[in-house]
């Protein structure tokens, strides 16, 4: 077998590979509210966008404390819908955010998401909220941590192929699984009514990264090309 044959083989791996439509890279920027980046702002019942919201310039805080619990109060969220040409349904993504919860108030027990981030993509996703106590998942269960006052680092992984989750805080584990059906939205804010806080985001991105093996073959593919050349040559 020669290097033209070689070359071959490489494009037609590459070639063979799951199309992609794109990788998603979104991020907030803080010199304004999510609403003039793209996202959509909903709140229904309690307050405006500028009475819930401010934008720092270096942070994006959220006013939620004393606006009110119980049914049909304190939501407060934004949500962004990705076009097909955004991202692959293929792809692991990841969402990386710094906040800081520095008050917190709630009505229930449950879905404690004062704040909280939700990600589908690909007909999956998963989500997480969080006060200074406690680290409240998507489909409800309750994690006990020791969030404090502090600012901390959020990482939640999806993997679209098996449709497993996890989340980390400050690189410790706390919670991993398999995500839910959905549509494709991402959500960021104030999404139930039983639970307010005050916090402050310094950092949000979500981002995709090509597999390995992609790369792996695109490599190969070029480098047999340049051999290809020389050995014409």
């Amino acid at each position: 077998m020669n290097f033209r044959s070689l070359h071959f083989i490489a494009i037609a791996c590459l070639a063979a590979q799951p199309a992609m439509a794109g990788l998603i890279d979104l991020s907030l920027s803080f010199d304004s509210r999510p609403s003039a980046q793209g996202w959509v702002y909903n709140n229904p019942y309690s307050g405006t966008a500028e009475s819930r919201w401010v934008a720092t310039g270096t942070s994006l805080v959220e006013n939620g404390v004393g606006i009110g619990l119980g049914p049909f109060q304190g939501f407060s969220w934004y949500n962004y819908t990705p076009g097909v040409a955004e991202y692959s349904a293929v792809l692991p993504w990841t969402l990386t955010v710094t906040v800081k919860i520095t008050d917190d108030e709630y009505f229930g027990p449950i879905y404690r998401h004062g704040y909280a981030n939700y990600v589908f993509l690909g007909g999956y996703g998963f989500g997480f909220g969080v006060d200074r106590e406690n680290v409240n998942m998507w489909d409800g269960d309750n994690f006990a941590v020791d969030v404090g006052s502090d600012f901390r680092t959020f990482t939640l992984s999806g993997d679209p192929i098996s449709h497993n989750y996890s989340l980390r805080m400050d690189g410790t584990l706390i919670d991993a699984g398999v995500m839910a059906a959905g549509g494709d939205s991402i959500y960021m804010g104030d999404v139930t009514n039983n639970h307010n806080v005050d916090a402050e985001i310094t950092s949000w991105q979500l981002s995709q990264v090509p597999e390995p093996s992609t790369w792996i073959l695109a490599v190969t593919s070029l480098a047999w090309a340049g051999i290809s050349r020389r050995s014409k040559r």
